[in-house]
């Protein structure tokens, strides 16, 4: 296929894709449009196209255990410099030394956190990988690539863990049923932390949904209106029972995409689709649940309140529902949050401790700055634990 590129309010073309990656200035927010579209509304960022992406996989072992090692060296690092400022400050000025410290270990401190987080995403495990690694079928997560932007990181409430993406929630929550795997978006140039990806040439992405379709025991739908997702909505109704499928509805739809979803869903399918909810932003992006009965029948369920955070909501949600039709994976879900909720009240005997274990000690060594510092560091090293089990989804 080839397409027009709008170049300084020109419209250029049409070109091949390869040709047209070669133009000067192109990008992937460079707006082209296909040379077959006759609707103004397909002019769009390349990034939208899969035919201008790549096929090749960003993850790489080697290159995330590099990042990994130099991101704990960070924190390794500020008590040494810690140590170096006091030779340096040899003055008994110690208020300067507090200020160089305290710049130092932001420093040191932004940078660890930020290179371990780009070494975990390099880890992160394949799709395949997944599901070689896990004799359970799997879960296939599907939604639009510009999809994997949305939502705002979230906080963990039952296991009190550090924030993460919309995405880690939701793998978080059927990961307990089966290995979570996703086809990822050709723009990639990290692996995204969730669901695990698979990357593939843009000719082949619909021919490895249908196979993994076949292998999954359920298909997820982060619900949207784009041309690709509608047509693996067509390819579920027709291939896969419905009663496996759930659909994630977006909190933020006004009453009209609601109302075009609903209208569209329910000529792929068939059969009538009630009206979906309105629903407020509470915990992310996701306000309810559409999932469908074993005679077919669509149905939607606001999620949860007062559970806790977003996964825990989405898991008490999900359990209820199953909880006659499928009892094996509400047990499973309501097993995970009974964990969360143990892990949480360690986490709130702990951090207690810690504390006053550090008021103790700068009471005691109040004149050695050191002691605290270590103190910090140790704090410091239990916090990017905690973070990392949170960032894989543990």
């Amino acid at each position: 296929m080839r397409y027009f590129i709008e170049v300084d309010k020109e419209v250029r073309g049409p070109y091949e894709v390869q040709d047209l990656k070669q133009t000067p200035g192109f990008g992937p927010e460079s707006r082209v449009c296909s040379e077959v579209s006759t609707d103004t509304a397909d002019w769009k960022p390349a990034r939208a196209y899969a035919d201008f992406g790549h096929s090749n996989s960003p993850h790489s072992k080697p290159s995330g255990i590099l990042w990994m090692a130099l991101g704990i060296l960070c924190f390794l690092a500020i008590v040494p410099s810690h140590i170096a400022l006091l030779m340096i400050v040899k003055s008994n000025n110690f208020q300067i030394h507090r200020y160089l410290f305290r710049i130092v270990s932001l420093i040191l401190g932004a940078y660890g956190m930020s290179w371990m987080y780009r070494g975990l995403k390099l880890l992160a495990p394949t799709a395949e990988e997944a599901i070689q690694n896990d004799t359970r079928p799997p879960v296939l997560y599907l939604r639009s690539f510009q999809d994997d932007s949305k939502g705002v990181p979230v906080m963990r409430a039952a296991d009190w863990s550090f924030p993460e993406s919309e995405e880690q929630e939701i793998a978080a929550v059927f990961r307990v049923i089966g290995p979570v795997v996703a086809i990822g978006s050709p723009w990639d140039s990290l692996p995204i932390l969730g669901a695990s990806r698979l990357y593939v040439d843009a000719g082949d992405w619909q021919a490895k949904v249908g196979e993994l379709m076949g292998k999954a025991c359920i298909v997820l739908f982060r619900a949207g209106l784009t041309p690709g997702f509608w047509w693996e909505i067509q390819r579920a109704a027709k291939t896969f029972p419905l009663e496996r499928a759930v659909f994630l509805l977006p909190s933020a739809w006004d009453e009209p995409s609601r109302k075009a979803f609903a209208q569209k869903l329910q000529e792929t399918i068939g059969r009538p689709v009630p009206a979906l909810p309105e629903t407020k932003k509470t915990f992310g992006s996701i306000g309810a649940v559409l999932t469908f009965e074993p005679d077919g029948t669509p149905r939607t369920t606001v999620l949860s309140t007062g559970a806790g955070g977003f996964q825990e909501s989405l898991a008490l949600t999900l359990a209820k529902l199953w909880r006659e039709r499928r009892p094996q994976w509400a047990a499973t879900l309501e097993g995970r949050l009974k964990a969360g909720y143990r892990v949480g009240l360690i986490l709130v005997v702990s951090i207690p401790v810690y504390l006053v274990s550090f008021l103790v000690s700068a009471f005691v060594w109040w004149g050695s700055n050191t002691v605290i510092v270590v103190f910090i560091c140790l704090g410091g090293c239990i916090g990017a634990g905690i973070w990392m089990a949170s960032a894989l989804g543990f």
